[in-house]
């Protein structure tokens, strides 16, 4: 009998007439995220049978070329030896398209030495100093420590991530990893729409029996009380699990076709998250002292996003049981989810109050943004420092397990109101 009630319950929230539509919606600006960038023009140099090759291609096209010439150098080391020879590669080069004003420019040839130095924070033909990895090395740590003061950290905490990226196993192994960049780059967006999407589909789900007046009809039949709130969350939260799951599997299939799958072990050191919003520059995961591969933290990224989206869905039935209708039920999260983005650069990642930087740093729109995986300040159980990513789960996992038994409660108690 549940799974008739799980069924029906999930079919009428697709019934609604706006929920198809804003579901094909965030399913085409899916595809459009991951299929727009591989049309722009761009400009490719590269080495080609003793002669160099100046080209304007897609983006696509340029892709294809960096795997073809990352293959040179996968499975090798970021060392000085490799950093040292391809920059002078591309500076012998540069002298002979033009002797006595050598143009700049960064040829595909040996692309994951120069790529993974840039990443680093240095300029791969840089000319002013010799043993390039060691300088890109320390440039790095540089970074990480920088990091630490933007985000206050204590000795405690520098103490621990000192202790942390000490473990990290340098020289790096390369691997041509910018499909698992790319998922984690647009997982901000995926969640963004995911969220709103469930909101707007689940605002209703137990505000219309009192709107409509059939909540007395609905808890005097037989499976009307217990099973029919079951199966109502249960549908609830399936919509928000499958939307997420389905757009990162979307996701996932184009980037890992377009970019191949190497890189699953890569360092995320040595990876870039593209920023979409105009006028926004990438983020390097240079900065973060955690011992993280990009296949895991791809996994870390979609299970916080499953956990939070199934934490908004749960919230959403709440507040329609709660509020018994549908406008207040959309209006205060959808509110505060508006002000998290609005006030965003004023108190998410680098506010001058280190609290208050933390407390708005778990929220949604904080945990599933970029930042995410830069994140360095733990929390205290007494004397034992937590990093924030098993907070964040425990945390959500938490709130989800409530607002899904308040919700219940709230089910029973009206259950022999008298409506």
């Amino acid at each position: 009998m549940f799974g008739s009630l799980y069924r029906y319950e999930l079919k009428k929230i697709f019934l609604r007439p706006y929920v198809p539509v804003l579901f094909v919606l965030i399913l085409a600006v899916t595809l459009f995220l991951n299929l727009s960038p591989l049309w722009e023009p761009d400009d490719v140099i590269y080495l080609e049978n003793g002669e160099l090759v100046f080209d304007t291609v897609s983006r696509y096209e340029a892709i294809q070329l960096e795997r073809r010439f990352s293959q040179e150098d996968t499975g090798t080391l970021l060392d000085n030896q490799a950093s040292d020879s391809v920059r002078d590669m591309n500076r012998y080069y540069q002298k002979v398209v033009d002797p006595n004003d050598p143009p700049t420019f960064i040829m595909l040839n040996h692309f994951l030495v120069t790529d993974s130095q840039m990443k680093m924070g240095i300029n791969p033909i840089y000319e002013g100093q010799d043993n390039l990895a060691d300088f890109a090395y320390e440039t790095m740590g540089s970074w990480q420590e920088e990091e630490y003061r933007a985000q206050s950290l204590t000795q405690d905490e520098i103490q621990y991530w000192n202790q942390e990226r000490s473990g990290l196993e340098i020289p790096f192994t390369l691997a041509y990893a910018k499909g698992y960049s790319g998922i984690l780059s647009l997982a901000y967006w995926l969640n963004l729409m995911t969220v709103t999407f469930v909101f707007l589909s689940l605002c209703g789900s137990f505000s219309d029996d009192h709107v409509y007046k059939t909540w007395p009809m609905l808890t005097s039949a037989r499976y009307g009380r217990r099973p029919l709130a079951l199966a109502r969350l249960a549908a609830g939260t399936s919509v928000a699990c499958g939307t997420i799951l389905l757009l990162f599997v979307l996701t996932t299939a184009i980037q890992l076709f377009v970019h191949g799958t190497d890189g699953f072990h890569t360092p995320i050191q040595i990876l870039s998250l593209t920023d979409l919003r105009p006028g926004h520059g990438d983020t390097g995961l240079c900065d973060s002292s955690r011992v993280m591969e990009a296949g895991p933290a791809v996994l870390v990224t979609v299970g916080m996003s499953l956990l939070v989206n199934l934490c908004c869905a749960a919230l959403a039935l709440f507040l329609s049981k709660l509020f018994r209708r549908a406008i207040p039920a959309l209006a205060l999260p959808l509110g505060l989810l508006l002000v998290s983005l609005l006030f965003e650069p004023f108190f998410s990642f680098y506010a001058y109050n280190r609290l208050l930087a933390q407390i708005w740093s778990y929220l949604p729109i904080q945990r599933l943004s970029k930042n995410f995986l830069l994140d360095q300040r733990l929390v205290w159980l007494g004397d034992t420092p937590v990093d924030c990513i098993p907070v964040s789960f425990l945390l959500y996992g938490v709130l989800t397990l409530l607002f899904l038994a308040a919700c219940l409660w709230f089910c029973r108690r009206h259950a022999v109101e008298k409506e």
